[in-house]
């Protein structure tokens, strides 16, 4: 086993297809971006399995394992092969995003992550076993996801449609009685990856889905606070408009 750069085991690519590219399109080969699937064309710009990794917007630095014969929109750039797609994963590539609003990563700056490179063999022992784990995560979220259908099948049989309000209940404005209070954006050179007395944590989107990129900022940098039990509100995608709820910290724009 060699450790090695990931610039050199890999190759990199980029793509100038936008999504007004294959509106209408069809053909045989699916077309991805930054939330996986959006459609096909008659062409492909791979030949073999590769690694995509989201560069632009909330889901910055996010891995997805996609199929031959495919191509990826300009949200994407991608590396091969596709065996650096479990190496990459594990590599917290949105640590090195910029960019307030909008936040992207360029390949140049995390190319020489440096990580180790069994034999062959050994590669396709490892893939085999996470693609079984891989397996089993699919059919648990598919699960959650017949869950929450269920619980909105439940909610509509107690309280009816809630545009329709066949039941009569009483409407009111959101903003009568909702508060909205938006995000404040600090530096990024002020990020911190440990907890402190003196930090606190800086609420981002990927937040609510995993625990792997939790971050702090100095207590004197926080401008807007939220509770467990406040409704957050995703304002970029994708997707866009996620309802969100259960962190205690600070948080940004976003």
């Amino acid at each position: 086993m060699e450790r090695v750069r990931l610039e050199d085991v890999s190759e990199r690519g980029s793509s100038n297809l936008a999504q007004k590219d294959i509106e209408g399109a069809a053909g045989e080969y699916p077309v991805y971006g930054a939330s996986g699937y959006i459609g096909s064309a008659g062409f492909y710009h791979q030949e073999k399995a590769y690694v995509a990794v989201v560069k632009d917007g909330a889901g910055v630095g996010r891995t997805m394992l996609l199929p031959g014969r495919s191509s990826v929109i300009g949200t994407l750039q991608y590396i091969i092969p596709e065996y650096l797609y479990y190496a990459v994963k594990n590599m917290k590539l949105a640590r090195y995003y910029t960019g307030a609003t909008i936040p992207h990563i360029y390949y140049k700056d995390y190319k020489k992550e440096v990580f180790w490179l069994p034999d062959l063999a050994e590669q396709r022992r490892v893939v085999g076993i996470l693609e079984n784990v891989g397996k089993i995560i699919d059919e648990q979220q598919q699960e959650l996801l017949e869950l929450d259908q269920l619980i909105q099948s439940r909610f509509r049989e107690m309280f009816g449609d809630p545009v329709k309000n066949e039941k009569g209940f009483p409407v009111y404005k959101m903003c009568d009685i909702v508060e909205f209070q938006g995000g404040s954006q600090p530096d990024k050179t002020c990020f911190e990856y440990e907890p402190t007395e003196d930090n606190i944590r800086l609420i981002q989107i990927r937040d609510y889905k995993t625990d792997k990129y939790i971050t702090y900022i100095p207590k004197e940098k926080a401008r807007r606070f939220c509770t467990a039990d406040d409704i957050m509100i995703g304002r970029y995608g994708p997707p866009i408009f996620q309802i969100l709820q259960g962190i205690e910290g600070a948080y940004n724009v976003a």
